[in-house]
């Protein structure tokens, strides 16, 4: 009996000033939103395990550029090369470098942001292409490195999931 007498109690009292209780509702609603969405970022990026084969024997390595102090530099080719070949403490090396690419013929032309990977990127990662193949040793040799892995999205939107064959060079 006590409980119903102070919820009517309460309701009386907080009919009485909606300013209050709109300015609670939306400081709650406010709160419980920043942390649903702050938790959400931090589950995503921090909890979960990335979506590769061994995600806790992946490294990033970088030099550093102490002339123009900059501590994380892209790697120069030559130094990758010799990481390469003289590395006794990783199973695989892999170079990356983010660029931009123009797609012409068959419509406007579109830019996209892709990556020059060299050829251990995907088996390093453990990813297979849905389709075709991987890049190849050789295709890391000037004059032969013309051959482009699609994202699936692109593929079915651009090309209309036309399958190529992969001899076509």
């Amino acid at each position: 009996m006590s409980l119903l007498h102070d919820l009517r109690y309460s309701a009386r009292t907080l009919l009485k000033s909606p300013g209050f209780v709109i300015t609670v509702t939306l400081i709650l609603a406010l709160g419980i939103g920043a942390n649903t969405t702050i938790f959400s970022v931090v589950n995503a990026v921090l909890m979960r395990p990335l979506p590769y084969e061994a995600p806790d024997r992946i490294v990033m390595i970088w030099e550093t550029n102490q002339s123009q102090a900059v501590p994380r530099s892209i790697v120069s080719p030559a130094n990758f090369l010799d990481w390469k070949q003289q590395s006794d403490v990783f199973d695989h090396l892999a170079a990356f470098r983010f660029w931009y690419y123009t797609v012409t013929g068959g419509g406007d032309p579109e830019r996209y942001q892709g990556a020059r990977v060299s050829a251990d990127f995907f088996p390093l990662l453990g990813i297979k292409p849905e389709f075709g193949r991987n890049f190849g040793l050789e295709e890391e040799e000037v004059g032969r490195d013309h051959v482009v892995l699609l994202s699936y999205a692109l593929w079915q939107r651009r090309f209309g999931s036309t399958r190529v064959s992969s001899d076509t060079r």
